[in-house]
């Protein structure tokens, strides 16, 4: 009887849970499912791509001991084929975030296909470089899959986050079925879900990534953010008190969904006006809305505390990730924090 008087909250939280998990699961196995050289590169400021330092290609490469830092310079499947040159873009964490329009976005998902081409037909020629000066060519056969124990700890860091955020907003609509701000609120914890794990994947590549695949991940980490913003929106025009009727709620829906379907096919010239213009501009409308909120209910004080605890957070926590990632990417300046940790 008791499982029955609780069975509606708990069974939405089981489902959200299963969905969550299910999510993180699918990642992660596309996550490992990539080719390995034994190291994972790491971008460097100078624009070069780094091996780690107790990497043992270097080794292989420099018997005598390397000058760290080392370098990947180039990739070839033979001594006979021309080389790929490897840059700090190739192994950067997020694409969108420092390629300045669509026809270079597309050149490098090409590149990405290419990299990975290199990769699944077996031994690979690597050029490496160190910091004297000295170069080599090492064989390597690149592992078909990567070790788990290789995904970097802001890999689960961003997997963790959505999965957590997707759980309390679904417990928040559990409790509150027929309140739209609570619905709105579900949207959120979606939302998040779908743009911290498709994030987690393709910003933690073991190297290259299909460039189809990578394409529809970075779409699907955009979709979420818009759809984020426009349903976190949504949820201040009914919290604490519903300031318009439920059809008007769609209307952020319908603006930034827009948006959202130009930057998917591409229609502005860059990723910098598809898609972070898009995010700072619902940044606005949620303080916006707070700001109608505040006014709203000016002889509720619990509505007003309400408020004050809900608005703070958001725009500390959201507002903080679009002045970090969205705003740097609109200046033409490199963001000081990673989009990983950022979330």
């Amino acid at each position: 009887m008791a499982i029955r008087n609780t069975g509606t909250p708990v069974a939405v939280m089981m489902l959200a849970l299963a969905f969550g998990l299910l999510a993180a699961a699918g990642a992660t196995v596309l996550a490992v499912q990539q080719p390995w050289l034994g190291f994972t590169p790491l971008p460097a400021q100078d624009g070069s791509v780094q091996l780690p330092a107790d990497s043992p290609v270097a080794a292989q490469a420099f018997p005598d001991g390397p000058r760290l830092p080392v370098r990947l310079l180039a990739m070839a499947p033979d001594a006979a084929a021309a080389a790929l040159p490897v840059t700090a873009e190739d192994a950067g964490p997020a694409p969108t975030d420092v390629i300045a329009t669509y026809e270079s976005l597309a050149t490098f998902f090409e590149r990405q296909s290419a990299l990975l081409g290199l990769l699944e037909r077996g031994p690979v020629r690597l050029h490496l470089g160190d910091a004297g000066g000295a170069t080599a060519w090492v064989v390597v056969t690149p592992a078909e899959s990567r070790p788990l124990s290789d995904l970097p700890p802001v890999y689960w860091f961003q997997v963790t986050v959505g999965v957590a955020g997707l759980l309390l907003s679904c417990w928040v609509w559990a409790l509150r079925r027929g309140d739209w701000g609570a619905r709105l609120f579900a949207l959120v914890g979606v939302a998040m879900l779908a743009f911290t794990v498709s994030a987690a994947v393709y910003s933690t590549r073991a190297l290259a990534l299909d460039g189809g695949v990578f394409r529809v991940l970075s779409d699907i980490n955009a979709s979420g953010a818009l759809v984020f913003g426009a349903a976190m929106t949504g949820v201040f025009l009914c919290y604490p008190h519903r300031l318009v009727r439920p059809a008007v709620l769609l209307v952020p829906m319908g603006i930034f969904g827009a948006w959202l379907a130009a930057h998917l096919l591409r229609l502005p010239p860059g990723p910098g006006l598809g898609s972070h213009l898009a995010t700072l501009t619902e940044m606005l409308a949620i303080v916006a809305a707070i700001g109608l909120q505040w006014w709203a209910p000016r002889r509720d004080p619990a509505g007003r505390a309400a408020l004050r605890w809900l608005g703070l957070s958001v725009i500390l926590g959201a507002g903080a990730f679009v002045t970090l990632m969205s705003g740097p990417v609109l200046l033409g300046i490199e963001a000081p924090l990673s989009q990983g940790y950022a979330f």
